[in-house]
């Protein structure tokens, strides 16, 4: 099981890091003045940037698999060429029979 934070910002990298560094210093300009709050304001700005940040907890567990056959065959009509014809058959052309056809649509098996 593996967990990570991810991130899909809403806007540029540098728009965001504007918004916060904006969050930081009206904090600390009502701190400077005095205001009550300061704390809140600046607290509220950085959530709003992170907010736009886009975090996400992705959690998942993956393992390899090992009955996965990629098989291709060229149909096309390049191989009724009397040349492509005179080659011999590959081996991996029977191998086709030994799998149970495809599920995916259109994947032509």
């Amino acid at each position: 099981m593996t967990t990570a934070l991810r991130f899909d910002p809403a806007l540029p990298w540098w728009a965001i890091a504007a918004l916060a560094g904006l969050a930081v210093l009206v904090a600390g300009f009502a701190l400077w003045r005095g205001l009550r709050g300061w704390a809140w304001r600046g607290l509220a700005g950085l959530a709003a940037a992170m907010a736009l940040a886009g975090p996400a907890l992705e959690m998942g567990s993956r393992a390899g698999l090992s009955d996965i056959v990629i098989l291709l065959d060229d149909r096309s009509a390049s191989q009724g060429l009397p040349r492509a014809a005179s080659r011999p058959m590959p081996p991996w052309i029977g191998l086709a029979s030994r799998f149970p056809p495809c599920r995916i649509p259109n994947c032509g098996g």
